[in-house]
């Protein structure tokens, strides 16, 4: 063998790159552990060609071989030497099937004259199925548009991988006439990994609110707070995307809470931290504005409490805060318009419990949840009117709920002025309704019986209006209000489910329920930001594990698939100590779509990805005709 061969350790380590990067995790698996059944076993991701070997190498190195056949036959004039996908193959296969059908013309008067074909197994397609068996191994006379050699450099270890256009089952008749006009979605996935030695857990990732700035992009957690500008161009995908890091961050500090102004000029973070941290400066519990280009205005605060919520109203002119140190929690109202904002709080509250979550209701009043305790609060005015800072935060009702239950999250439909707090743990719901006369008591939410007790997220469909604009739109009669859709993840030891509900005035109905695999239970959910109602889009809500995504399309009745997708191990994985592990990490996914609802950020751990997708044109099933909806 000459320098440039293969040995056996360089074709098994493409092979298992192959299988990872393709999606077949199981094969993978047990290739490595055959490997590692070796006496000489010795760790693929060690030896010394490991880190050269690029994405697809394997399909690279055939494709490469077949194209040199290929000149090579041609230079000389002769056959080629490999026909795997020669012109001749195709065409003796064309001229079998079409003597085979000439002879079952004769044959088959005993079969039914309209007999359907065997079923054939689809397997849909993902992040991990970026090749197939057949197109992309065929050889092109074009080079790659980008040089695969190449070494892109990026900041934080971004890698581009375009993605197959999704593989939809489509029903036909018996005449295999298609009845349904399917749009495919073609995908990009771009991942990374954060690039900071220290622990690093991402715990909050949230896109800009406003289109103007649509394209930043936080994540923040243990140790980091980082602003990303993720444009939509060739180079950002090839090249990484430029980010900022515009708090200092410690190895023992951690973003307890973020939240974007509506505007998208800036976004408000909460900070904790040790007093000072390898000359780092102080941030004991701390409010900070930070701007996407870095600009940070500090908040004063004369609590040393932990921010656990932060909230701005839909206008952004005021911001709610909850802060507790585990046994007492203070409440905050700040008037953003006010050029003291940045001050003491306008009005505070304090109750003896802890609170988790808040959810604004108005300018001036918001619900919050926590071990026991489900309540509303208003701001109550001063006595002395002159005196505008002597406002005060009161509860103006509180819900009886058992004290031993932890109520950890809780969300407010504005369009039918409906609340709903429930307890992840042990299953509880609790439901408030806002009349003329106050808040009661709100209609009754039965969860499945089937689906487990554990309730992982919950979230309401965005609205982009309040109960009064919705009553006066065009499209509604008789001022009756849409019902607004209440996603809610559950999963028990089997399986895991996304149980949606139709929410209004009257009543919580369910109406479908969205079933998920053991190993991709719906940890965390979220909607686009465009609604149903808006014309021309697509009500998207998507639910992800913690290295899995599912997206389905419910603009309509029903709720159909649009997406599901996988990360590709070889790169969900890079840089962990154990390359292929046998227990997934179980840290909770952050997840969360861009303004326009074309890009799904997602995060777990240290590691990232961006998800970006785009309807192809639709076709009608016969010969690929395209039509234009």
């Amino acid at each position: 063998m000459g320098d440039g061969a293969l040995g056996s350790d360089h074709v098994n380590y493409l092979v298992l790159r192959y299988l990872q990067e393709s999606g077949f995790e199981s094969a993978a698996k047990s290739l490595y552990r055959e490997w590692y059944r070796n006496d000489q076993y010795r760790d693929p991701e060690q030896f010394p060609f490991a880190g050269v070997v690029k994405q697809h190498e394997l399909v690279h190195i055939i494709q490469d071989g077949l194209f040199h056949d290929q000149l090579q036959a041609t230079v000389a004039n002769g056959p080629r030497r490999f026909t795997l996908t020669s012109n001749d193959v195709e065409q003796r296969t064309q001229r079998n099937k079409s003597l085979s059908r000439r002879q079952s013309v004769y044959t088959s008067n005993d079969q039914d004259e309209f007999a359907l074909p065997a079923a054939k197994r689809v397997r849909q397609s993902n992040a991990s199925d970026t090749l197939t068996n057949g197109d992309a191994m065929d050889v092109d006379d074009q080079r790659d548009e980008y040089d695969r050699t190449s070494n892109p450099s990026d900041q934080d270890r971004a890698q581009s991988e375009p993605e197959q256009v999704e593989q939809i089952i489509i029903e036909t008749k018996a005449m295999g006439t298609q009845t349904d006009v399917k749009k495919k979605i073609r995908t990009q996935t771009m991942y990374w990994s954060i690039d900071k030695s220290s622990p690093v857990s991402i715990l909050h990732t949230a896109w800009s609110p406003a289109t103007a700035s649509s394209s930043f992009l936080l994540a923040a957690g243990e140790s980091l707070c980082r602003v990303y500008d993720v444009t939509r161009t060739s180079d950002s995908y090839l090249n990484g995307i430029e980010n900022i890091d515009p708090l200092p961050m410690g190895p023992e500090h951690t973003v307890t809470a973020i939240s974007w102004h509506p505007s998208g000029q800036y976004l408000t973070c909460a900070l904790q931290g040790p007093s000072r941290v390898d000359g780092v400066q102080a941030y004991k519990a701390q409010l900070v504005d930070v701007s996407p280009s870095g600009d940070k205005r500090p908040y004063d605060d004369a609590f040393n409490m932990v921010t656990i919520a932060l909230r701005y109203t839909r206008s952004g002119n005021t911001l709610f805060s909850a802060s507790s140190d585990g046994q007492r929690s203070v409440l905050e109202l700040r008037d953003t318009t006010s050029p003291k904002h940045h001050g003491l709080a306008v009005a505070l509250g304090s109750v003896d419990n802890l609170v988790v979550d808040i959810a604004p209701i108005s300018e001036t009043s918001f619900a919050a949840c926590g071990k026991g305790l489900v309540s509303v609060w208003t701001m109550k005015a001063a006595e002395n009117n002159d005196d505008p800072e002597g406002a005060t935060l009161v509860q103006t009702y509180v819900h009886a709920v058992p004290a031993d239950i932890n109520f950890d999250k809780i969300r407010y439909d504005w369009r039918h002025e409906l609340l709903v707090a429930v307890a992840t743990t042990s299953g509880h719901v609790c439901t408030l309704q806002k009349s003329s006369e106050g808040w009661s008591h709100g209609p009754s939410l039965t969860l499945p019986s089937d689906v487990g007790s554990r309730i992982t997220a919950i979230c309401f469909e965005p609205s982009s209006r309040t109960a009064s604009e919705d009553r006066g739109h065009p499209k509604l009669s008789n001022g009756v209000l849409a019902p607004t859709r209440l996603a809610i993840g559950m999963m028990n030891d089997q399986s895991g489910s996304v149980c949606l509900y139709n929410t209004s005035s009257d009543g919580i109905a369910l109406f479908t329920s969205l079933e998920l695999e053991q190993q991709e239970p719906p940890l965390a959910l979220s909607w686009t930001t465009t609604t149903i109602e808006s014309d021309g889009t697509q009500a998207r809500l998507a639910a992800a594990s913690d290295e899995a995504i599912r997206i389905w399309d419910v603009t309509g009745k029903k709720a159909e698939d649009l997406l599901s997708w996988k990360a590709a191990p070889a790169n969900w994985y890079q840089g962990d100590d154990n390359h292929l592990p046998d227990d997934e990490d179980a840290t909770e996914p952050s997840l969360a779509w861009d303004i326009k609802g074309e890009r799904l950020a997602f995060a777990v751990g240290r590691k990232m990805a961006i998800v970006s997708m785009a309807p192809e044109p639709a076709t009608n099933g016969v010969n690929g005709t395209t039509t234009d909806d």
